[in-house]
């Protein structure tokens, strides 16, 4: 079943944005808290409301765990608090916000995975594999991590959010809140993020009550979307 979970999962984003996935890997939020903790915790910029948030989040999850007591840049965070951070949805821009403190907990796992002694980053070596779901051979992945990136002068993590704005809407539509995006629109920056080019590609269907083409707004560059 999980593997054709993960089958359905690469085909539907190949198919929608218009790209080829040759490897994955993927972290639920039970292995981001192992993933935290091998690290030893992360360091968040952390504000009033997403801290009340958080600690009502981790009496829901972890009943009696330790609360959030710190706001502001270099909040250290553990494992479970870390992922608590991370759920929060109704503090901002909604889902958006939410995407953008899960990349800011990944991006700090790098950043503490990077200043690990040598050994520690063996020993956190088994924990991190446990945590993610990839079909990468094991041996791969070592060799990715204990000698390719530490070797980097200067490791920096871009990512582009999803969908554009301009090219969806946003609503009650039926009985559900959802986001109808036309995916038209913004396979040609995807192309451009991973690939530096665009190619012709055969048109997707887009969702009732999404934006028309023409009506979306393509003439952002890249550079003011990458993040």
């Amino acid at each position: 079943a999980a593997a054709y979970g993960n089958d359905c999962m690469i085909n539907t984003i190949e198919s929608y944005f218009k790209v080829n996935i040759d490897y994955y890997a993927k972290i639920n939020f039970k292995g981001l808290v192992k993933l935290v903790d091998a690290v030893g915790g992360v360091y968040v910029n952390m504000t009033y409301g997403e801290m009340n948030v958080a600690n009502n989040y981790i009496d829901e999850i972890n009943p009696g765990a330790e609360h959030i007591y710190n706001t502001g840049d270099g909040t250290w965070l553990a494992g479970y608090q870390a992922v608590a951070y991370a759920t929060i949805r109704y503090v901002g821009n909604g889902d958006f916000e939410r995407m953008e403190r899960q990349i800011e907990v990944l991006r700090s796992v790098m950043n503490q995975y990077m200043n690990m002694s040598t050994t520690s980053k063996i020993s956190a070596m088994d924990t991190v594999l446990e945590a993610i779901i990839t079909n990468i051979p094991k041996e791969d992945i070592e060799k990715l991590a204990l000698e390719i990136i530490p070797s980097l002068d200067n490791l920096e993590t871009q990512y582009i959010q999803l969908p554009i704005e301009g090219c969806y809407n946003a609503g009650m539509y039926g009985d559900e809140w959802s986001i109808r995006m036309n995916w038209n629109a913004v396979i040609p920056y995807v192309q451009l993020f991973f690939y530096g080019t665009t190619a012709d590609f055969d048109w997707v269907d887009i969702p009732n009550h999404a934006p028309d083409l023409d009506y979306c707004n393509t003439d952002i560059p890249l550079e003011d979307l990458i993040h």
